[in-house]
């Protein structure tokens, strides 16, 4: 046996039958070109684990999500910013939230409001990063969500672009390796598709252009199928067909090669992968002699063998236990390193995490408490610490077809590798039969796949990175003059409330500035403030709100959860309402008109003050300022019993409030609390000035003391100015402007909310007396399994009696991915 075999041997401890050399230099450079491109081409994946498959109007969605860089599938080091999007049916973006990223493990939540629409919305995840890649590389899931409401539309869908064929079936051909080639026998895959994107089940006949029979067949899963038949020289070939709704269709296969090379691999073995590459006999004799490679890929990690064409068929035996879980890509290229042939096969390997999951008994009492153990372990049963997420569900009212599930597996390992619509994914990992391992290779044949094209590798082309990888949240936007020019190298403040540094950074050459290593949480006030060159804030300044990333791909209505189900729990949630006494209120019954007196004239006003209109000392308003161009020289006289420091100053305006002389009066901007400001004796400032504000942009001013005070504080001692200006007094994270100062409110981190569970154990009378009706029994986002490989916790079921369903699934740190679901019942 020749090197080529040994090197191969030595690495997957495989056998070679037939001939082979070694040209390590092809190889070698194969091999550091794909490398090379990986290296350059790194891919993030985001997962949502959510705690149940379909919601109704009223209830939050809790999810948990998994981030991974790679194919090892480790906790993503690069991303730190997560973007969730719930996705309405017509594409526009319900709701949006950014999550904080630690260690590739994030989770959060969406209330989804009562008013919402039934219809198909989904849920999708994604960091910037992924933007490179397009929106392919996003998590997207399908969310049904109904509602009980009868008196609410059904939310409008977007139009599918679909062929003009599409309301009819189609079929297309898949042969192994990608071509026919006369003279040699060929798995030829195939796939019918209905009009709604499902499988539909297919029969047929191949003849050949002399009509002669040539194959029977038939689908044998979700209209997928394959026929083996040894193509002729000079033939070309169809397929008539007859699908399972009775309509009638005639499919030409792919046209016969006279001349070629191919890759055929079984992977029926329990321990091996068998690759044969055969050429025909003019192909060989063409090429005899000559040098190919083979490249297997397989978890990221790349390996390129070399041979020479000595005899017309060479076979390989690879160890399975040496490739990881998941898709393996299988390559066959010309001494010229030009694709030639290629095959997918799914690896079915060891490296997966057991997770073993025991309750403290098998069956239980309503509101009885539920004691269960979670332990994983690696292959060779050896303790594996993680991190784990589970959600019980009450299953006899959240029904769903397993084999419909969109799960950590079947995403990481299956179908974010894979292109379209996979049908049913979870059936190929939770059937463990000859047939399900058999369709699964149906679907490495006709499902198409394809990471990168080898000329962008053989060229070294590097991916262009337009997005980079965010780690903080930032702030950014565009300040102008007042006519309309950029403010080049202008002064942007940033001023937090309450704590918190004030910023500051400059504006570049088209006047565009930008706060980064900013981290925030929920929504959070701020104040911009712009000044030119001569320290003057006559300029405009304009926050850019960060924009979704808009939705452009529609799904197939084949993705839609089956009626019957959903209606099982709507009925549920139905009467919870009842039994609540909500379900008047959520069948939109009309509230008795209730008449609300106006507000007495000197209230009515706008007014930032935290205690409202009309609980304020003294209230000036924008037509008491006049003749001044300085605030703080304008409110000197006009408010009562409070003395400017350094009025008629630019940079001064500290109020006092007369005969105190602890410290200035707090000012309030919008809502938004300022740094105090103090002028020193040698007229230096510190903190924010009043006579920063542009007069003419504010509305009213407020002055409180004492009593009227003591709504802000500690730090009210001193008394509070409640500044509200006409454009800011209800800010908001949408982009907007103003002169000189600009109050925004933006959105930082999502903060989770942590998922109630009732303690049946205290007493508590509603506790004890009110109907518990919950279908999702228990959800913990975060469970870390310790060193060796344990955690347990507990919760306490609801009233009602049913099948209850357990499920956990999780990561290491090594990439390693599992799941587990067991159920058990619940007894009246």
């Amino acid at each position: 046996m020749r090197v080529f075999a040994f090197i191969l041997c030595a690495l997957f401890a495989c056998n070679v039958k037939g001939y082979a050399q070694s040209s390590a230099s092809g190889a070698g450079n194969i091999t550091s070109r794909l490398e090379a491109f990986y290296s350059s081409h790194v891919m993030e994946k985001a997962y949502l684990h959510t705690d149940k498959p379909y919601y109704a109007a009223g209830d939050t969605l809790w999810f948990k999500a998994y981030v991974t860089i790679g194919e090892d599938h480790k906790p993503t080091p690069l991303s730190r910013v997560l973007h969730a999007d719930l996705v309405n049916p017509d594409l526009s973006i319900h709701h949006s939230i950014r999550l904080e990223i630690a260690n590739g493990l994030a989770w959060g939540s969406i209330i989804l409001p009562d008013t919402l629409p039934a219809g198909n919305y989904r849920i999708r995840a994604y960091t910037q990063w992924m933007k490179n890649e397009g929106e392919a590389a996003f998590f997207d899931k399908v969310i049904p969500i109904g509602s009980v409401n009868e008196h609410h539309p059904v939310a409008k869908t977007a139009v599918v672009n679909t062929p003009v064929s599409a309301n009819q079936p189609a079929t297309q051909f898949f042969p192994e390796g990608g071509i026919l080639i006369a003279g040699i026998r060929t798995k030829t895959a195939f796939k019918a598709v209905a009009a709604n994107g499902k499988g539909i089940a297919v029969k047929g006949i191949i003849k050949d252009d002399l009509n002669n029979e040539i194959k029977r067949f038939e689908s044998a899963h979700l209209g997928m199928g394959a026929l083996v038949f040894i193509p002729a020289e000079g033939r070309t070939y169809k397929a008539l067909l007859t699908y399972a709704d009775g309509s009638k269709n005639t499919v030409k296969l792919p046209v016969v090669q006279q001349s070629g090379i191919t890759l055929i691999v079984n992977n029926n073995l329990k321990d091996k992968l068998n690759i044969l590459v055969a050429a025909n006999q003019s192909f060989y004799k063409e090429n005899q002699g000559q040098s190919f490679f083979i490249t297997i890929k397989s978890g990221g990690i790349i390996k390129t063998y070399s041979s020479k064409l000595d005899v017309p068929q060479l076979d390989i035996n690879l160890l399975k236990n040496q490739l990881s879980s998941g898709i393996a890509q299988i390559t066959l290229l010309s001494a010229k390193q030009e694709p030639l042939a290629e095959r997918l096969a799914f690896i079915q390997s060891a490296d997966i995490i057991n997770i073993h999951l025991q309750t403290s008994q098998p069956s239980y009492q309503p509101r009885q408490q539920v004691q269960l153990n979670i332990k994983s372990t690696n292959a060779v049963s050896q303790p594996d610490s993680g991190h784990l997420s589970i959600a019980v569900i009450d299953e006899t009212r959240v029904p769903f077809q397993e084999n419909d599930e969109t799960t950590l597996l079947t995403y990481q390992l299956l179908t974010s590798e894979l292109k379209g619509y996979i049908e049913e994914p979870n059936y190929y990992f939770i059937q463990n039969s000859a047939d399900s391992e058999a369709n699964l290779d149906l679907l490495m044949l006709t499902q198409g796949y394809r990471k990168f094209t080898w000329k962008s590798i053989m060229n070294a082309e590097a991916m262009p990175v337009k997005w980079k990888a965010e780690r903080t949240l930032s702030i950014q936007g565009l300040a102008t003059r007042l006519n309309g020019k950029p403010l080049i190298k202008g002064t942007i403040n940033l001023v937090p409330t309450g704590q918190g540094p004030l910023l500051t950074t400059q504006t570049d050459s088209s006047g565009r500035y930008s706060f980064s290593n900013l981290i925030f949480y929920d929504t959070t006030r701020f104040v911009l403030n712009a000044i030119n060159e001569k320290g003057k804030n006559s300029t405009k300044i304009i926050y850019q709100a960060a924009k979704n990333e808009p939705v452009q791909t529609s799904y197939l209505t084949g993705a839609e959860t089956a009626d019957y189900t959903m209606q099982t729990y709507l009925s549920h949630v139905r009467n919870a309402a009842i039994v609540a006494g909500d379900y008047e209120k959520i069948k939109g019954r009309l509230l008795q008109e209730i008449q609300i007196k106006a507000k007495r004239p000197e209230y009515n006003y706008r007014s930032s003050n935290l205690g409202g209109p009309g609980y304020a000392d003294q209230v000036i308003h924008a037509k008491d300022l006049v003749n001044s161009t300085l605030l703080g020289d304008a409110l000197q006289g006009i408010v009562r019993g409070v003395d400017f420091h350094g009025g008629n100053n630019p940079a001064g305006g500290a109020p006092y409030l007369r005969g105190f002389n602890t410290g200035p009066m707090q000012i309030v901007l919008d809502g938004a609390i300022m740094p105090a400001i103090d002028v020193s004796d040698d007229g230096r400032t510190t903190g924010f000035s009043l006579n920063a504000l542009n007069i003419n942009d504010i509305e009213t001013i407020e002055i409180l003391k004492f009593s009227n005070a003591s709504i802000y504080g500690m730090n009210a001692g001193n008394g509070v100015i409640v500044i509200t200006t006409k454009t800011g007094a209800e800010p908001n994270s949408r982009s907007s402007s103003a002169v000189g100062l600009l109050p925004i409110a933006v959105d930082g981190f999502y903060k989770g909310r942590e998922f109630y569970a009732p303690q049946y154990t205290v007493s508590n009378t509603q506790l004890q007396t009110g109907k518990d009706l919950r279908t999702t029994i228990f959800w913990k986002p975060e469970i870390t399994t310790n060193s060796n490989g344990e955690a347990s916790l507990s919760y306490y079921n609801a009233d009602t009696p049913g099948n209850y369903k357990i499920i956990v699934e999780g990561m290491d740190n090594n990439g390693r991915l599992g799941r587990q679901v067991i159920k058990y019942k619940v007894e009246q």
